[in-house]
């Protein structure tokens, strides 16, 4: 029997206490196909599965609208450029309803793989059991600035220098027993 300003919250002449509510079915997006490319490839077609995908829907790649065609209810495609695969990374994708509702999406993760570093070369190649510390330099290709060199699969603190080269200090004991070592690189991007 009371009777409520509505929303029950707001206050008059304060629009910001006013609450934003959506009439209809708001879309909602569950899967992508692809969901993963790698750094600096080709462009690509995705396409985004979900729900109330109406006429006019648009896919929205970080915040910035992509070229998008309408299928049906349930589906939408967008194209991918390859501005938008040029650097590693994690993005959000949501799909935004047409004017005058422009309703946005939950959001689903694309990922951006960094390229996979390729060792060529090892300076120097070998060192006596007991050797003193020494500095390693690792020549090769796809070195991102976060790259990691591991001895035996752990990671060294490392220096880069470049997309192909890298160095990491040796310390003496990891050179007190003569052994067989693994070196490899591993790339962090786009962990987030």
């Amino acid at each position: 029997d009371d009777n409520y300003v509505w929303p029950y919250t707001s206050v008059s002449n304060q629009p910001k206490s006013w609450a934003t509510t959506a009439f209809g079915e708001q879309p909602t997006i569950s899967a992508l196909d692809p969901f993963t490319a790698t750094v600096a490839s080709s462009a690509l077609t995705m396409t985004v599965e979900g729900a109330n995908l109406i006429s006019g829907t648009t896919v929205l790649w970080a915040g910035s609208a992509l070229t998008t065609t309408w299928v049906d209810d349930e589906h939408v495609v967008a194209d991918v450029g390859t501005t938008q695969l040029g650097n590693a990374g994690v993005v959000q994708v949501t799909v935004r309803s047409p004017a005058p509702d422009n309703f946005e999406s939950n959001a689903l993760a694309f990922v951006v793989e960094a390229n996979a570093p390729q060792i060529s070369g090892l300076s120097p190649t070998t060192a006596k059991a007991g050797s003193s510390a020494l500095t390693l330099v690792i020549n090769g290709s796809g070195f991102s600035a976060d790259a990691q060199v591991l001895w035996n699969g752990n990671a060294l603190p490392t220096q880069f220098v470049s997309a192909t080269e890298l160095k990491v200090q040796v310390n003496a004991d990891l050179l007190a027993l003569g052994q067989s070592v693994g070196i490899a690189v591993r790339n962090q991007s786009p962990e987030e």
